[in-house]
């Protein structure tokens, strides 16, 4: 394994004892967040789904991937960087967590969920927010 030009010998330590550079960048350079501006925006949806019976997070992630991967395909819900991020069993309500480019895509695809586990569903966007706060207040109310 090359690092800096140099191979690196099979005892770890000793390379690192005589490349502190190397960890040192290693350590801090790689390893700082990305600024604000380069990082991927993102928005919370509020969801609810309208039925007699409760549904486990479990369910919905599963119903949720299904309907994605069935209407976008592998490569558009690779794109969605989709998570439950929330679940309340007692009201059927959650938080999802999707990129702001695809919050069109996602609303299509819940759309089209009828049932999960075999229960008979309506689903409703009930909230669009871009932080997570604001998506909370949302999904209390």
């Amino acid at each position: 394994m090359t690092f800096f030009g140099e191979v690196m010998p099979l005892e770890p330590l000793t390379w690192i004892q005589t490349n502190p550079s190397a960890v040192h960048y290693l350590l801090i350079k790689m390893t700082k967040p990305l600024p604000p501006t380069l990082r991927e925006k993102s928005r919370y949806l509020v969801l609810e789904f309208r039925t007699e019976k409760r549904l486990s997070r479990r369910a919905v992630s599963r119903a949720l991937w299904n309907s994605v991967l069935g209407f976008l395909g592998e490569l558009g819900a690779s794109r969605l960087n989709l998570w439950l991020i929330d679940w309340d069993l007692e009201r059927n309500k959650g938080i999802i967590k999707v990129t702001r480019e695809s919050v069109d895509d996602v609303r299509a695809s819940i759309s089209l969920i009828r049932e999960v586990e075999g229960v008979g569903v309506v689903p409703r966007i009930a909230s669009v927010s871009g932080t997570l706060k604001k998506a909370r207040i949302f999904l209390e109310s």
